[in-house]
């Protein structure tokens, strides 16, 4: 009776206690509550809901009689039948809408309110949700639990489509039994209890997986579905767990499939994610036996018939081997992580026999070899059978058809057939054969009969005047005849950079018909690419050397000759005049200095076409120009003046540069600006007339705004060079013009690097011009530029900063050196060595300026010495840095002491490898510790040179001694003392400190091999700076066979030879008689030092040891044959390029230590060191390898075939290993081939051996 009476079931109904019937009717406490989110307003405002509303109206048309409603339509989303629980919304804002209008219809609701053991679940009418307590419908709108329903979005993103759990699986079966998953819970799409259905399970979170997992291995084909693989990639993309449920379906399975189809599909799935993901790595490695049984061994292994592989055979021979194939390449990319893969791959090689891959491919390839020799003699013996039986018939054939056409021709003009014909084909030969004629008359005036003529200046005169006169061509010549010779152009040129040896021989007869081609040629394609031959030809002959570039340079006088008479002549196109001017600067390039005979003849020419009347820009257009600026420029730089002619040209062509430098054309200017700083030196020397013009033409171009970035540069270029070498000429007025256009495009960012330079180039100046106050400007704007990330600009920077500071301290301040040295003192890191160096030279040069100086101590020595520390110092950087602590003690700055410094230099260094001897530094940082511990000691030497006293050396000698302490006692923190001790001793005689040589000798005994390295290494050092008092002790040990650290007074000897060898007499024939009565030693460490020794002094009295060394390696024992050999290896290397007496000695004596007979030794250790000494020699000097390549070419191609002989095969249990003795010597063979190619080709002997390549 109290019920509300619309189709909404209850909806009008007040909230009352269960079991109870609301009572319906308007009132502070009665009525449906208000949606959460529905405005106060309409049918929702409190106290009046739609239900009671419909009972009110009910009751005034007929008491007691409800009145009939028109059924409102569902809302879209909402598809659901009427008696079961409708489908879950797509969005939030609908499940809202959803939960307050839908909530009666739902099944389990009940349990919220009353969830206990024995409640019945079971009546035909869900109880209403105005029963549940209000915390259940509080919980069920929490926004802060996970949903259980995701839109598409979701779905595609590969999460995760259950739905029920959180807030909505609360909702549906109440919290208790939302909490027991695993529990017999109401399924959500059960209907109204008591219909006779049963609850459905949960659905899988996986199921999607598997099932993709199943269709990609099921889905045919020669491979899986493209698109079931990507979707199942991104399904596992991020979820380990998703990961090692799909790789548990294609293991349990695909894998056990009874087809051979879904197998392969699932090995290559197997493959792919394999390859793409670690987890599947590791989760396939635990069941790495159960792939190899299911996809490779199965079917022979009659275990389990499951995991026996299906047929057919060919199916399953597909499958074995796209299994194998996928093993191979995981073994190649993670078997290092891995190693059970190389273990599984060597036993499926082991079961699978001879159908194992390895051996199968190599059957394959052995079959197509066959193969292809058997289709190469096929193809030989059908062409020989042509040529025998068709060629002539052919020939005979094409002969009748040219005289029948030629009778047919001879018909149709009106003559008489055969007659016509014969006379057509003897005038024809007659015209070609006084053709051939003509050509070799004019190639013999063209350049006489060779090279060798070369020189015969009167013939050539006579041969130009007539050379371009009137030119006879036959009217009746072939059009397209020109194709062909242009065709044969390029091929020259193509043979002759391919094979110099091939233009060597044929270097005169080739050089004679391009020239005379030049001459007669009228074609403009066939002219331009006879031009670029030759220019290929030259560079060709330059870069081969030899006899090759002496007839180039007889040739020369020639080229520029033709290329002058082009340029003269008016009749010329433009471009065939620019590749003359282009040829004429390569060959001048090429072959430094061998125009000097044609400048008279070149230097009018040139100024010829850059007048504005003549062949310029009005004529051949701005290509041209550009090309005679750039070979007037290339003259420019290569003559300094000297000569009588200088002056000459210069006023020739200077005028004519100064004008094209005003050109509009941007690449004009650009190209006479350069060419005026080339002239710039010649102006200085010899033509200083013309300075005033040269430095107006550069300074109109740096005052212009509106130009090109080539052209700015290029101006900014050429006036600070002017300024740097004309700065007298110019005057105090022209300089400080140049100095402030120069310092205004600072200002500007693109042009700032170009200002720099030229200022450091006026600064750096030896003519020690007067900046004034543009001096201390500039160095206040470079001190700014450090801050800058551009890197070339820092460098300028700095460059430009040391030069003033080095050279203009009187116009600078205190002030603005300070500045500099500050933002120097930034860049000082091991980050850029290069910067950091040339920071450390500025702040050397700044330790005279006292408020410098005391920025130096403040903030650039402590910088300096945490450099000192980096693993990476080395050239430069570690001069720089040695060159700042022997100035900062040479500037005896007050708070700077020399003692003091080497203090924190030593306790820097005891940081930088203290914790060595701790054992808690890896290998690499122990190798890092130690080369800063040399860096520490080069300083300390640095700092005690600076010093200047050798009683203060001897007392930090001394102090380092008694650091060292008892030999016993060393470790790896006393490495830098020793390090100290040995560069000490190359500077100062340390002989007469107490204990040095106890010292030394004692640490060989320390345990560590970086102790014994150190300790040897220090005392060649020492040995080093007091040859009279330790050089004889050290020889005195060597010679004592029983010696146990002969290998590392040996190391001791070595450094002594390299600094500076044995001076007296005696000890150098004793040095020797030890050297090579330990040639044959036991120990190759020991062979390897002495024959490094051997080779340096070799280098110093090659005349008579290098002899000596070639008959040990004709006689005696192997081992003493290969440290012979090894020698020569050293010198070559070690051989210094100013002394030619030994580089005599060595070329003669070279193919005694590499060539065929030491190539070919029976000793493989006599072999391998006969390789690697051609190979330092042809790395360190390509002219003494050249010679002997003939010879040895073919023995080192033989050095590359593996020996059988070599190759022995080692039990280890279950496995067997191969090794091979002979791939060292192997991998040294193909070292030099190497070399070689890079080095000497092209050369003759390399072209002759193409044969033995082959043949490897």
């Amino acid at each position: 009776a109290g019920r509300c009476r619309t189709r909404t079931r209850r909806r009008g109904c007040r909230p009352g206690r269960p079991g109870r019937t609301p009572l319906p009717g308007p009132g502070r406490g009665g009525g449906c509550p208000r949606p959460r989110g529905t405005a106060r307003t309409g049918r929702w405002r409190r106290g009046r809901c739609p239900g009671r509303r419909e009972t009110a109206r009910s009751r005034r048309g007929a008491p007691g009689t409800p009145r009939r409603r028109r059924r409102r339509r569902r809302p879209r989303d909402f598809r659901g039948s009427s008696r079961g629980a409708p489908f879950l919304p797509r969005d939030d804002v609908s499940f809202r809408v959803f939960r307050r209008r839908h909530r009666h219809r739902t099944p389990g609701v009940s349990a919220v309110a009353r969830d206990r053991p024995g409640a019945a679940t079971s009546s035909r009418r869900a109880p209403s949700m105005c029963g549940a307590p209000r915390s259940a419908s509080l919980l069920v709108g929490r926004r802060d639990q996970p949903r259980a329903h995701e839109n598409s979005s979701t779905r595609a993103n590969g999460q995760d489509e259950t739905f029920l759990s959180g807030t909505r699986q609360l909702f549906f079966l109440g919290p208790e039994r939302a909490e027991g998953e695993a529990g017999g819970r109401e399924g959500m799409f059960a209907g109204r209890s008591g219909r006779g259905r049963h609850p459905k399970p949960l659905p899988d979170p996986h199921a999607r997986i598997v099932e993709l997992v199943t269709l990609a291995c099921e889905s045919g084909g020669s491979a899986p579905d493209p698109e079931l693989l990507r979707a199942l990639k991104r399904e596992v993309r991020a979820d380990a767990v998703a990961l090692r449920r799909a790789h548990d379906t294609l293991m349990d399975r695909c894998l056990r499939h009874r087809e051979c189809g879904p197998r392969l599909h699932a090995v290559v799935i197997v493959d792919e994610l394999f390859r793409r993901s670690r987890d599947f790595r590791d989760a396939h490695m635990e069941r790495l036996d159960a792939f190899l049984r299911r996809a490779i061994v199965g079917r022979d292994s009659g275990a389990d018939p499951a995991e026996d592989i299906p047929g057919p055979v060919e199916d399953a021979d597909r499958l074995v081997s796209r299994a194998c194939r996928a093993l191979q390449e995981w073994n190649e990319r993670f078997g290092a992580h891995y190693p059970r893969l190389g273990v599984a791959l060597r036993f499926v090689d082991d079961v699978l026999g001879p159908a194992a891959p390895a051996s199968t491919a190599e059957r394959d390839a052995r079959e197509a070899e066959k193969r292809e020799d058997e289709d190469r003699a096929r193809r030989l013996a059908r062409w020989r059978r042509c040529e025998r039986e068709q060629l002539p018939r052919l020939r005979r054939d094409a002969g009748e058809y040219a005289v029948a056409i030629g009778e047919c021709l001879a018909i149709l003009l009106g003559a008489k057939p055969s007659s016509n014909f014969e006379d057509a084909k003897d005038e024809d030969a007659d015209g070609l054969r006084r053709d051939a004629v003509d050509g070799e008359d004019d190639d013999d005036d063209d350049l006489g009969d060779s090279a060798a003529d070369a020189g015969d200046d009167a013939a050539d005169e006579d041969m130009d005047d007539d050379e371009y006169g009137d030119e006879e061509y036959s009217d009746d010549e072939d059009d397209s005849s020109w194709k062909i010779r242009r065709a044969a152009v390029k091929t020259v040129a193509a043979v002759a950079r391919a094979s110099p040896a091939t233009l060597d021989e044929n270097f005169a007869r080739i050089s004679s018909k391009m020239l005379g081609r030049l001459r007669r040629e009228r074609e403009e394609s066939v002219k331009l690419d006879v031009f670029e031959a030759l220019e290929d030809i030259v560079r060709t002959c330059a870069g081969h050397g030899g006899s090759l570039e002496e007839a180039a340079r007889a040739c020369a006088p020639r080229i520029a000759r033709a290329a002058t008479a082009r340029l003269a002549d008016r009749a010329a196109d433009a471009k065939v005049k620019t590749a003359a001017i282009r040829l004429t600067r390569e060959t001048a390039a090429a072959l430094p200095g061998s125009l000097e005979s044609s400048l008279p003849a070149l230097v009018p020419a040139l100024a010829s076409v850059l007048a504005p009347s003549g062949g310029g820009s009005q004529a051949g257009g701005s290509a041209l120009k550009v090309e005679a600026l750039s070979l007037a420029g290339f003259v420019f730089s290569t003559r300094r003046g000297g000569q009588p002619a200088d002056a000459g040209f210069v006023d020739s062509l200077a005028p004519h540069v100064f004008a094209a430098a005003g050109d509009k054309y941007y690449k004009v200017a650009a190209e006479a600006l350069r060419a005026c700083r080339a002239l710039v030196p010649v102006v200085a020397s010899d033509a200083r007339s013309h300075a005033a013009a040269l430095a107006e033409a550069a300074l109109s171009r740096v005052g212009a705004t509106d130009q090109d970035q080539e052209v700015k540069d290029a101006a900014i270029s050429c006036a600070g060079e002017a300024a740097a070498r004309l700065g007298d000429v110019m005057g105090a007025d022209g300089l400080k013009r140049c100095l402030g256009l120069l310092l205004d495009r600072l200002k500007n960012e693109i042009t700032r690097l170009a200002a720099v330079k030229a200022i450091g180039a006026v600064a750096k100046s030896e003519l020690r011009l007067d900046m004034g106050d543009d001096a201390a400007t500039a160095a206040a704007r470079l001190a700014g530029f450090l801050r800058k990330t551009n890197r070339p600009l820092r460098q300028a920077s700095l460059a430009a900063l040391e030069a003033l500071v080095s050279k203009h301290r009187a116009s600078l301040g205190d002030a603005e050196v300070t500045a500099a040295v500050v933002e120097a003192a930034a860049l000082v890191t091991d980050g850029d060595l290069a910067i950091a160096g040339s920071a450390l030279s500025l702040a050397a040069s700044s330790v005279s300026f006292p408020s410098a100086a005391a920025a130096v101590r403040e903030r650039v020595l402590p910088a300096a010495l945490e450099l000192v520390r980096s693993p990476l110092m080395q050239s430069h950087a570690l001069h720089a840095l040695t060159s700042f602590f022997a100035a900062l003690v040479t500037a005896n700055l007050p708070a700077v002491d020399a003692d003091d410094l080497l203090e924190r230099l030593m306790d820097g260094r005891s940081g930088a490898v203290g914790g060595a001897g701790a054992g808690s530094e890896t290998k690499a940082e122990g190798e890092a510790a130690a080369v800063a511990g040399r860096t520490a000691a080069v300083c300390v030497a640095a700092v005690c040179a600076g010093v200047n006293d050798a009683k203060h050396t001897s007392a930090t000698a001394a102090a380092l001694v008694k650091q060292l302490g008892d030999p016993a006692s060393l470790s790896e923190k006393d490495l830098p003392a020793l390090f100290c001790l040995g560069e000490l001793g190359k500077a100062v005689d340390l002989s007469a400190v107490a204990g040095v040589e106890a010292a030394l000798l004692g640490a060989l005994d320390a345990p560590g091999e970086e102790l014994k390295s150190a300790a040897s290494v220090a005392l060649g050092g020492v040995a080093t700076g007091g040859r009279g008092e330790f050089l004889p002790m050290i020889l005195s040990h060597v010679a004592n066979e029983s010696h146990k650290h002969r290998y590392s007074l040996f190391l001791s000897l070595r450094e002594v030879i390299r600094g500076g060898g044995v001076d007296d007499p005696e000890d150098a024939s004793r040095t020797l008689e030890i050297l090579f009565a330990n040639a044959g030693s036991e120990e190759e460490g020991v062979r390897n030092v002495v024959a490094e020794c051997l080779g340096l002094l070799a280098v110093g009295d090659a005349s008579s040891l290098a002899p000596r060394l070639a008959e040990k390696v004709s006689s005696g024992d192997a081992r003493t044959r290969a440290t012979s050999v090894l020698a020569m290896k050293y010198a070559a290397l070690a051989l210094a390029d100013d002394d030619a007496a030994a580089v005599a000695v060595f070329a003669e004596v070279l193919p005694a230590f590499v060539g065929s007979i030491p190539l070919r030794d029976e000793d493989r250790d006599v072999r391998r060191a006969a390789v690697q000494t051609l190979s330092a020699a042809a790395h360190a000097r390509p002219a003494l390898a050249r010679p002997i390549l003939v010879d040895a070419l073919p023995a080192v191609f033989q050095q590359t075939v593996i020996d059988k002989s070599s190759v022995r095969v080692v039990d280890l249990g279950p496995f067997k290993h191969t090794v091979d003795d002979g791939l060292e010597l192997r991998k040294a063979a193909f070292e030099c081939c190497d070399t070689l190619l890079e080095t000497c080709l092209p050369a003759d002997s390399l072209a002759n051996g193409g044969e033995s390549v082959s043949g490897c």
